[in-house]
């Protein structure tokens, strides 16, 4: 018997209603808007669809065996449209009309339904103050360390991550939550609560070396911990011990696999901070200024390219702030020129131009308001100031004599 899917809206919910095959039963399984399924139909991270309602069922014991209506499925199939079909064989006795029509009969009406409410999903709180109960338990302690990572539904943007292309994730209210803490024997011991996770919930094993790896096996759980741990690029890792509790519905497309992951790299890098005693904080600040610098040049060219002149000002005043603070190669006095300039009327924005420690800013100003504007710089600025106005020229040319 085939399938009769039907979709309708209920109170804001989305319900699919549909007849198995070989019964009339009708089921629901409703999802918010952005939910996804697992593929057993159901909506992933909530309960599992129950009943709506029972399909009427015809009566199996009586029929015709010659094109009456033996039953539901031969029924349907046979006799006249419009009489359910009966057998028109004077030898063989009418059979009662069904109450209700053969569901290769329905047809569309207007119903209502009843819908499930989503299941409350415990919150961070709670899902920490379960791995902390659960450590104290397994391994005596306190943990020292937690973090949290969370499951994310993809909006748009499918197999495209791996094809260098875009994708819009959102992350998710469903976490995974990793506690945890050093130990000193070089050993791994994990314990999970997760029921759905495969057996055992429990491990040990070795730290990789140099001449031994990580080896994937059972638990399956275990392994995206052990990728983790043996791709991580700070050596040597401390051995630890720690308690994975998730609300992330395994196997239900929301990444769970991804969570446990970044829960375990964050979790490391509270363990054994990666390339930090390599990196002094200015460095980091010298490069963050050149990354950052980078990423608005080119906003910085789109944004003139469009006459976007008020954009591109705040851009070169984000500039002048990076290399001030960040690179450090500002003075005071080109400081003062650019508040001063930014102060002016018809001024878009201001920043230090060249190798810095001295020498000149450069504004962009509407070209009415330039006198108005050098006027009020140089009342603003301490020093004696020399400005040069200019529009955009052409570049280096063959000149003819």
């Amino acid at each position: 018997m085939p399938a009769w899917p039907l979709r309708l809206w209920v109170d804001g919910w989305l319900v699919g209603v549909g007849t198995e095959r070989g019964t009339g039963t009708e089921r629901a399984a409703q999802t918010s808007q952005s939910g996804q399924y697992h593929s057993n139909g159901r909506p992933a991270a909530f309960p599992k669809a129950r009943r709506l309602a029972r399909a009427p069922q015809q009566d199996t014991d009586r029929g015709c065996g010659r094109g009456g209506a033996r039953g539901t499925r031969a029924g349907a199939r046979s006799g006249p449209p419009g009489r359910g079909g009966e057998c028109r064989n004077a030898r063989h006795p009418p059979q009662p009309r069904p109450e209700h029509p053969a569901p290769t009969r329905l047809r569309r009406r207007s119903c209502r339904a009843s819908v499930m409410a989503a299941a409350r999903q415990p919150q961070v709180g709670e899902l920490l103050a379960e791995a902390r109960r659960a450590f104290r338990e397994e391994f005596g302690a306190e943990p020292e360390l937690a973090v949290s990572a969370p499951g994310r539904v993809n909006l748009i943007g499918e197999h495209t991550d791996y094809n260098r292309g875009l994708v819009l994730p959102m992350a998710l209210e469903l976490v995974t939550v990793l506690v945890g803490s050093p130990r000193a024997d070089g050993l791994v011991s994990l314990l999970t609560t997760s029921e759905d996770a495969d057996e055992p919930r429990r491990l040990q094993f070795p730290l990789p070396t140099a001449q031994r790896s990580l080896e994937p096996g059972t638990p399956r759980w275990a392994n995206y911990v052990k990728g983790v741990i043996q791709h991580y690029p700070a050596a040597p890792l401390p051995g630890f011990s720690a308690v994975v509790v998730s609300s992330v519905p395994l196997g239900g497309g929301l990444s769970s696999s991804a969570a446990l992951e970044v829960a375990t790299y964050t979790f490391l890098q509270q363990l054994c901070p990666a390339g930090r005693e390599l990196v002094s904080k200015e460095g980091f600040r010298r490069a963050r200024h050149v990354v950052g610098e980078i990423r608005r040049t080119a906003q910085a060219a789109a944004a003139l390219s469009r006459g976007d002149y008020r954009a591109f000002g705040r851009l070169m005043v984000e500039s002048h702030h990076s290399l001030r603070d960040d690179y450090e190669v500002s003075c005071p006095e080109l400081d003062q020129l650019v508040e001063a300039a930014l102060s002016a009327p018809g001024v878009y924005g201001s920043r230090m131009t060249g190798g810095g420690f001295g020498g000149c800013t450069v504004t962009l100003l509407e070209a009415s308001t330039a006198s108005q504007a050098m006027q009020h710089i140089q009342a603003q600025y301490s020093g004696t100031a020399t400005f040069y106005l200019s529009q955009a020229a052409d570049g280096a040319k063959v000149l003819h004599v």
